[in-house]
């Protein structure tokens, strides 16, 4: 799918869960934008910064860090 079929996925997405009067949390927007190819997983064996939440919920590497896809930087 090419990337701007692939936004309007998301967008259509996005929309139907406001419309259908839910609400998304941090994960399954995480889920969404990673779906959409606006987020990239990489793997990682120490923090990528100062802020880094990669390591929030295993103190054990490798990590997944999420990551703007090249597109959008």
């Amino acid at each position: 799918m090419k990337p701007n079929r692939k936004l309007k996925a998301l967008a259509a997405k996005l929309a139907a869960v406001c419309w259908d009067g839910g609400s998304l949390d941090g994960g399954e927007l995480q889920d969404l934008l990673v779906d959409a190819e606006v987020l990239t997983d990489v793997i990682v064996d120490t923090p990528c910064g100062p802020n880094c939440r990669c390591h929030a919920c295993d103190d054990t590497p490798p990590w997944i860090c999420y990551r703007l896809s090249e597109v959008f930087r």
